[in-house]
């Protein structure tokens, strides 16, 4: 993470449910700031959704940062993803629907296979909004496509699935 406070902030969120880790600051886009190639069997990568000409900024520097290109681009969080993978590794990112066929076709131009996907909507009867996909560092080119996940039921209430991941625990009794 390029911005120390949402470092901090992942750091925090990470402990409070339960999964202790150090979150590394730095920029993705220097090999220096990644270290030794090959060291991870897997990264986890949210890049921002939007090019940095895209759309209005926003006011906040810190959000605006997170949601555009602001530090690097699709490519540049691809980049490093391959730079710290070791062969046979796996990358699992979450990423905006709107761009999915730019994403695959920068994930396939460096030897990163999408092997899972699964998009998630905000409704049942709206379309996807987001993707979770998985792509492995010099994999085959078998793609599985996993049942959608619906954030929201019809009633605008976290669906049973969405509320187990959030909290543990179904949303209706």
């Amino acid at each position: 993470e390029i911005q120390p406070d949402l470092a901090g902030l992942a750091e925090r969120n990470a402990l409070a449910d339960g999964f202790p880790l150090a979150v590394r600051t730095g920029d993705l886009r220097r090999r220096e700031d990644l270290g030794k190639p090959g060291r991870f069997d897997r990264v986890f990568a949210n890049p921002p959704y939007r090019a940095s000409f895209d759309g209005r900024r926003s006011p906040d520097a810190t959000r605006d940062a997170a949601r555009r290109e602001v530090f690097g681009g699709l490519g540049d969080f691809l980049d490093a993803a391959l730079w710290l993978l070791a062969d046979g590794g796996a990358l699992t990112l979450i990423y905006t629907a709107r761009r999915l066929a730019e994403l695959f076709t920068e994930l396939r131009s460096r030897r990163l296979e999408p092997k899972r996907l699964r998009l998630v909507h905000p409704g049942p009867d709206r379309p996807a909004r987001l993707v979770l996909l998985e792509a492995a560092k010099g994999g085959g080119v078998e793609l599985e496509i996993l049942p959608p996940l619906f954030t929201h039921g019809a009633d605008g209430a976290y669906t049973d699935e969405m509320a187990e991941i959030l909290y543990g625990r179904r949303a209706r009794p």
